[in-house]
């Protein structure tokens, strides 16, 4: 099951999980079974495959077991058994509460694997609000430049990056200037220029 809730990445947000924590949960997401649970997790693996030290790997799985977001159970002195807390999967309700798919292309980007933490978050946020719609959605251009509540201060990136690496479009709605965040294309077309932009800034 290559899937993880909504709610855990609205979690990670509130957390603001680090670019490790992020790609650590990503990568273990991809050989869970139904249950959330990774059998036979081998530090060397999640190295290779994230660009981790061993003692970031330790460190990471520690936070993140801290956090509440996975549960360990050590086999031997080099692997363990590692389940996604929150993620098991039991049918329409999984699916109506929502999920992001952790096999998706955006994700085996380069670009996005170089993305600072808040700006992964704010893709995977946009993944969610898009992908559960019609593929944007609208907000005023204050309240998601807003310092203090909006997109800028939740995700702790710069107005000048949160213009880099959005493919925004204003336009006129009931008389106000607002922007429409139109994501649905642009995580899909990884390769075209969109993880570029997404790494801008």
């Amino acid at each position: 099951m290559q899937k993880i809730k909504n709610s855990i990445v609205d979690r990670m947000i509130e957390q603001k999980c680090t670019a490790n924590e992020i790609a650590f949960l990503l990568y273990i997401s991809m050989f869970q079974d139904l249950t959330g649970r990774v059998t036979g997790v081998h530090y060397k693996d999640v190295c290779d495959a994230t660009n981790m030290s061993i003692q970031g790997y330790y460190d990471v799985k520690e936070s993140l077991e801290s956090k509440g977001f996975i549960k360990c159970e050590k086999n031997d002195y080099s692997d363990c058994d590692i389940t996604i807390v929150g993620n098991a999967y039991n049918g329409e309700e999984y699916n109506r509460a929502g999920y992001i798919n952790t096999n998706h292309n955006i994700f085996f980007c380069k670009e996005f694997k170089e993305l600072k933490a808040g700006a992964k978050l704010l893709a995977m946020k946009l993944m969610i609000i898009t992908f559960s719609g019609k593929g944007y959605f609208e907000i005023g251009v204050k309240k998601f430049y807003d310092k203090e509540n909006g997109y800028q201060k939740r995700f702790d990136v710069s107005s000048r990056v949160m213009r880099s690496y959005l493919i925004v479009r204003r336009h006129i709605v009931g008389g106000a200037n607002r922007t429409l965040i139109s994501a649905i294309t642009s995580l899909r077309s990884c390769g075209i220029g969109t993880c570029r932009r997404l790494s801008s800034g």
